[in-house]
């Protein structure tokens, strides 16, 4: 067997490895939430973030669901924001970051319209950012109980 011969087998496992170790490296989203007229979510460049003019939303409640659109969506992680309205989840799932992988992203707060956003998962360049609307919103927020229909029943006596 001849030198080259020998070298094959060697770049793939190195290609192996080093595949295996870029698809399972941990991989952090980041953002930012602010005040703002609407809710709504969006992907931007780390300056775009950080100079928002907007207050900063503290103690928001932050989730990142893994395929929003299919029933068995996967909950990639939660989060609160800090006093800067900043917040950051890592997600654990094979080649976050650098394969294509769509999220949704809900943010709640008492006191603001949630947001939602839909997009898929940014590289490391990027962060998001979240704009709340002050306001009563009157969707479910992430932390509350599931609603009870036997109380309707009760009380529309069925």
């Amino acid at each position: 067997m001849t030198a080259q011969h020998g070298r094959i087998p060697l770049i793939a496992l190195l290609a192996s490895l080093l595949t295996l170790c870029i698809g399972c490296s941990s991989y952090t989203l980041q953002g930012r939430v602010v005040e703002g007229d609407a809710s709504w979510v969006q992907v931007t460049d780390q300056s775009g973030a950080q100079s928002d003019p907007g207050r900063p939303v503290a103690g928001a409640s932050v989730e990142l669901v893994l395929d929003p659109g299919r029933l068995n969506r996967k909950v990639l992680g939660r989060a609160m924001t800090n006093s800067n309205g900043e917040f950051s989840i890592k997600v654990d799932e094979f080649g976050a970051g650098w394969l294509e992988h769509d999220v949704g992203l809900t943010v709640a707060r008492d006191g603001f319209v949630t947001g939602d956003g839909f997009f898929r998962l940014p590289g490391g360049s990027k962060r998001v950012l979240v704009t709340l609307q002050k306001g009563r919103d009157s969707a479910r927020r992430i932390d509350d109980e599931p609603y009870d229909y036997r109380d309707d029943l009760r009380r529309y006596g069925w």
